[in-house]
């Protein structure tokens, strides 16, 4: 039979990945809201709550390295992944608006 804190920590686990992925896209979603055109008087406010779903992101992570107990290479991988979240948002949002404006 497995510890019950091994089988804890991975539900937890499972519970800050799920987090994760939700978190990232909300941001994506917000982000990609506050760059539309017709909505020219909420997009500082859409714009924050895309920086407040990342916040939350970041909060996932935190929770995520701690729970599994991530040390070494892994963190540096870790970094790169946010980094990632952050800035795959905004490249393919620039790269849809690049093809989609030429039409």
């Amino acid at each position: 039979m497995k510890d019950p804190t091994v089988v804890q920590n991975v539900m937890v686990a499972t519970l800050y990945g799920a987090g994760v992925v939700l978190c990232g896209a909300g941001y994506a979603i917000f982000l990609a809201l506050s760059r539309l055109d017709g909505m020219v008087h909420k997009k500082r406010f859409l714009t924050w709550v895309a920086i407040v779903w990342y916040l939350f992101l970041v909060l996932s992570v935190v929770g995520l390295v701690h729970t599994l107990k991530l040390y070494g290479w892994w963190l540096g991988l870790v970094v790169l992944m946010l980094v990632g979240y952050f800035l795959a948002p905004r490249f393919i949002w620039k790269l849809s608006h690049e093809m989609h404006s030429k039409e």
